[in-house]
């Protein structure tokens, strides 16, 4: 109900509500109210009638500290239900935590360019990295460097950002197969989750829109998942 700001010019029962709304030309004509129609507004930091779906995904991120193997959850719902809203709000609390937290959004167009949302989002986790100060860098650095050894070379040529961590210049890897190299991408992928998803800081990534994800993206998702030696990593799509 809109109410002038002046407390003796309020609404003192339901009845002066209903006499206003018996007469709604002379209400929506009240000088007072006039600059507010239309204008309704909601919190963008408010959720509204999620407090269950809220505590079942927080429930399930809390548990990523204890060196758990790697878990999904899927938010299923109708188009424009709120469900990216949701996710991106448990991001909110979840970087208070102390907890990593990515996302990239599937396209139908993209389609064409396999793994670019994935792509994306580590991408802003890097660029995140860069801006979380020198000793975060060369933690993340070293790190990095003992899990993927001279294989960070290859990461380095998808993830731009990643340069910037690592102080090097994107390489040429060696050539092989497209087979073999799918499968080193796979393997350097899982490798790069395992160094920087730990106990002290677990990594939640938030695919959004997956029923547009490409099949190397899904294979993708599918290995790092099922990789037993992942811990402390969550995929939301």
């Amino acid at each position: 109900i809109i109410e002038p700001k002046t407390p003796p010019r309020r609404y003192q029962s339901v009845n002066e509500v209903y006499q206003d709304l018996d007469h709604p030309n002379t209400f929506l004509n009240n000088s007072e109210i006039r600059p507010y129609i239309g204008k309704i507004k909601f919190p963008h930091d408010k959720l509204f009638g999620r407090n269950d779906h809220l505590s079942s995904i927080m429930n399930v991120c809390q548990r990523m500290n204890s060196a758990r193997p790697s878990e999904m959850i899927l938010v299923s719902g109708h188009s424009g239900t709120g469900k990216s809203t949701l996710v991106n709000h448990v991001g909110k609390i979840l970087v208070k935590m102390g907890v990593n937290f990515t996302s990239g959004k599937f396209d139908q167009l993209q389609q064409a360019k396999p793994l670019s949302t994935i792509i994306d989002a580590f991408d802003g986790y890097f660029s995140e990295v860069m801006q979380s100060g020198q000793d975060v860098i060369n933690k993340t650095k070293t790190s990095l460097l003992k899990a993927l050894g001279s294989g960070v070379g290859v990461l380095t040529r998808i993830i731009p950002r990643l340069c910037a961590v690592m102080g090097i210049s994107a390489t040429d890897p060696v050539q092989i197969g497209f087979n073999d190299a799918q499968n080193r991408l796979k393997y350097l992928f899982e490798s790069m989750i395992s160094a920087i998803a730990t106990p002290s800081q677990p990594l939640v990534l938030f695919l959004d829109d997956l029923q547009w994800a490409d099949i190397s993206s899904l294979q993708l998702i599918k290995s790092t998942l099922t990789n037993s030696e992942n811990k402390c990593f969550l995929c939301i799509g």
